[in-house]
């Protein structure tokens, strides 16, 4: 969290914040295991490979992360009234775009389920 948080400003994380939540280690490949499909883990969060070089690493992550978001592969939601949308978290990359603050308000309900 420290990493893509600290692309946004460098200070934005205090430093009882990062104790808080310190960094956690995750699979490069993941299997959606309803499927057996398999993804890569990338995104804001990704900070490195564990075994390469800083740079090398986070050059890769990007490499990934731009491939990964061609056209082909997005999905953009047009907005209409009382649309509700719906993703895994585990294995969807996802962002919030801008819209018109004073005419529309964001509603946003997380559920988190234990599981896989």
């Amino acid at each position: 969290m420290a990493h893509s948080r600290s692309q946004i400003a460098p200070n934005l994380m205090s430093e009882e914040f990062q104790k808080a939540a310190p960094p956690v280690t995750h699979s490069l490949i993941r299997i959606l295991p309803e499927t057996g499909e398999k993804m890569f883990h990338v995104g804001a969060y990704a900070s490195h490979i564990l075994g390469w070089p800083v740079d090398q690493g986070r050059h890769f992550l990007k490499d990934l992360l731009e491939w990964s978001t061609q056209p082909q592969f997005v999905f953009q939601h047009e907005w209409q009234a009382h649309d509700l949308v719906m993703w895994d978290n585990r294995y969807c990359l996802h962002r919030g775009r801008p819209w018109d603050f004073g005419r529309f308000k964001r509603v946003m309900h997380r559920t988190t389920l234990l599981g896989h």
